[in-house]
């Protein structure tokens, strides 16, 4: 049952990025989310301010997709984790590229929330 509810969180979370949903995104995300910048192996975001900041600026602005290619998960406590690999596009470059991920949830009061997002090129 915790699978499935993380794996529909995440699925959720995937369809409200594409559609650019950031308004119904934001309760999605835990309020010490971090984000790693998939164009920069450095650069991160920290708490929900910074990553929603992004979102509605360069994201808005990229209008990426992510389009799971494989995907694995597991619970361990109140932790889930899925990674996997992934296309990633923007219509400023458009062109589609292999990515890596990794997405941390956190379970709070039976919801699944982000609580880090990391992705980089393949």
């Amino acid at each position: 049952m915790a699978a499935t509810q993380l794996m529909a969180a995440f699925q959720a979370a995937v369809q409200l990025f594409n559609t650019q949903n950031w308004a119904t995104l934001e309760p999605l995300l835990d309020d010490n989310v971090t984000m790693k910048r998939i164009d920069d192996p450095v650069q991160h975001h920290e708490g929900k301010a910074a990553v929603m900041g992004y979102f509605f600026t360069n994201g808005k602005k990229d209008r990426a997709t992510f389009t799971p290619t494989t995907q694995n998960s597991q619970i361990v406590g109140s932790i889930g984790l899925v990674w996997g690999s992934a296309d990633w596009t923007t219509t400023r470059g458009g062109q589609t590229v292999p990515i890596a991920y990794a997405y941390a949830f956190r379970n709070v009061g039976g919801n699944w929330l982000a609580l880090n997002l990391w992705g980089a090129y393949a």
